[in-house]
C-alpha cells in the first residue's frame, strides 16, 4: 500500500493561467544522459570546497534584518491580497512583488 502522499497530485488551481512545469512535461529522451557517463569528478573555477565554508557561514547564509523580514512579509501580503496567480510573479523590474530595500541583495 502506498503513501497517501505519494498518490496526491498539486491543486492546479495555483497555475490559472496554464503555466506548466518542467516536471509536467515529457521527458527529450534524446537528452538524457544515463548515470554512467555522468564525471566521476567535478573541476574548474566555481567547484567549492567544504571547508571554504565550514567555518565561514557568512559566505553563504544571510541573517535578515527586522527591515528585510518585514519587507518580505508586507510583499507576500500585498501579493496574496492581489489574487494575482503565482506564475505572475517575476524577478526584478515588475510591479507584482517588490522588494525595494531587497532588490539589490545578492
Amino acid at each position: 500500500m502506498s503513501s497517501p502522499l505519494l498518490q496526491s497530485t498539486a491543486n492546479k488551481a495555483i497555475f490559472p493561467d496554464g503555466l506548466k512545469t518542467s516536471g509536467q512535461h515529457n521527458p527529450i529522451y534524446s537528452q538524457l544522459t544515463p548515470p554512467s557517463q555522468f564525471p566521476k569528478e567535478i573541476s574548474g573555477p566555481t567547484v567549492w570546497q567544504a571547508e571554504d565554508y565550514r567555518d565561514h557561514p557568512e559566505r553563504w547564509t544571510h541573517a535578515f534584518s527586522k527591515d528585510e523580514i518585514a519587507e518580505l512579509g508586507g510583499a507576500a501580503d500585498e501579493y496574496i491580497k492581489s489574487g494575482k496567480p503565482l506564475t505572475a510573479m517575476a524577478k526584478v523590474g515588475n510591479s507584482t512583488f517588490e522588494l525595494p530595500v531587497l532588490v539589490g541583495f545578492g
